[in-house]
């Protein structure tokens, strides 16, 4: 601010209303600043409604995977907090996992003790989510499933690009966890400690990847390197292309654009669990006519297909979602499974044996690729194979014991 130049005492005097004023001024904007703040993550905080009960008409009220209990004013607390954190860090993961509307924030006690759990306009939180002793992952761990709320049916972690990025990464962390005999999911589960420090920087030196989980999946990986992107305590930056490609897509400020082929989606799946299988497979088409690579829509319709008895239709659909699926997605395993058992179905034994082979490798000891292998094995007269496979598949998942059982003793009685 200038002041015109008077005398001494006057220009002293004159000077010290100038600082005065300079200082009010800056006060003005440290407080117009604070506000928008504020404002902002209020506005943020709306976003965010913590249920003790399910949402009315919501996918998790209609699944019941698990039952919500009511929140404790100290952890509904802190978490509002770290999602604030979250927020404030990735506008745009927020504008994306709230597109369609605030986020229903549920605290239970999750299967097989997940730490959360996050999807369509849903985040659980766990007990084991929760800051204890020795460490402190609970902003992680809200970033991680805040990706999968905001990428629910899996369509950005399975775009070429971010595949291209992705893939070669995760094959090297795989092949250095083989090398001390652990699969990511075993890495992931070490006991805090020396071990697992020093094979998650084992994993992170050979691959790039911010941890052991990262290469369970392309769908984890993309969460857990976001995660640990937004954490400026965890010392890991993502190779340059990765990170412009996250903010690119994922973390810079969205339009809030709805999503027609999303809702098309969310459709098809109403309709199929009524039941109605022809208007499912209708709202499927739309979905697909949106986006022609929207992956899970390709495999809803198989499936309504099947219920409706059009293999031929139903095995064409799960190949275009195979060929849409990346090398690690989480589903392709199921999805060649699912074609093979059609294929054995329809009488094609050898196009199965080879779906058999790709889900076997893509999977150890899953019970869909066993069954399926079972199945062709039998189908073939390879009785002792089918033995072998359909005994490791119920010794697997006890609880499908009962679907097994028959082509077990098939198999037995056409070895005698």
């Amino acid at each position: 601010m200038a002041c015109p130049d008077m005398g001494m005492g006057r220009r002293a005097l004159l000077n010290a209303i100038c600082m005065k004023r300079a200082f009010l001024a800056v006060c003005i904007v440290l407080l117009l600043v604070c506000a928008a703040r504020t404002q902002d993550r209020s506005a943020a905080s709306d976003l965010f409604e913590f249920r003790d009960a399910f949402r009315a008409g919501s996918e998790e009220a209609g699944k019941r995977e698990y039952a919500p209990v009511p929140w404790g004013a100290s952890e509904r607390d802190l978490v509002r907090e770290r999602l604030g954190i979250v927020s404030a860090q990735a506008p745009g993961l927020l504008d994306r996992a709230a597109g369609d509307g605030p986020i229903s924030v549920y605290r239970a006690e999750l299967p097989g003790g997940s730490q959360a759990k996050g999807g369509y306009r849903r985040l659980t939180v766990g007990r084991n989510a929760f800051p204890a002793p020795g460490y402190d992952w609970l902003t992680r761990i809200l970033a991680h499933e805040l990706v999968h709320v905001a990428d629910p049916y899996d369509r950005l972690s399975a775009e070429p690009e971010w595949n291209a990025l992705i893939e070669p990464r995760i094959t090297k962390a795989r092949e250095a966890l083989a090398a001390v005999k652990l699969s990511p999911a075993m890495a992931a589960a070490l006991p805090i400690g020396p071990r697992r420090t020093q094979v998650e920087a084992q994993v992170r030196k050979a691959s790039g990847l911010p941890s052991a989980y990262a290469a369970y999946n392309s769908e984890e990986a993309l969460a857990e390197v976001v995660s640990f992107m937004l954490d400026k305590d965890a010392g890991y930056a993502p190779p340059p292309e990765m990170a412009a490609f996250l903010r690119k897509r994922l973390l810079s400020s969205a339009s809030g654009a709805k999503d027609p082929a999303g809702a098309a989606y969310r459709e098809g799946l109403r309709r199929a669990a009524e039941g109605k299988h022809g208007e499912a497979i209708a709202a499927f088409s739309e979905v697909v006519r949106l986006d022609a690579r929207f992956l899970l829509a390709f495999m809803e319709r198989a499936h309504s297909r099947q219920e409706l008895g059009a293999k031929a239709a139903a095995i064409e659909d799960f190949s275009q979602a195979i060929a849409l699926a990346p090398r690690y997605s989480r589903m392709r395993p199921y999805l060649v499974s699912s074609r093979g058992l059609l294929r054995v179905a329809a009488g094609d034994a050898a196009s199965a044996l080879a779906d058999c082979a790709e889900a076997r490798a893509l999977r150890a000891n899953y019970y869909n690729a066993l069954f399926l292998c079972g199945r062709a094995k039998l189908a073939t007269s390879d009785f002792p194979g089918a033995i072998a496979d359909l005994t490791a598949a119920a010794e697997v998942l006890p609880a499908y014991k009962a679907q097994v059982e028959p082509w077990l003793q098939k198999a037995r009685a056409s070895q005698r």
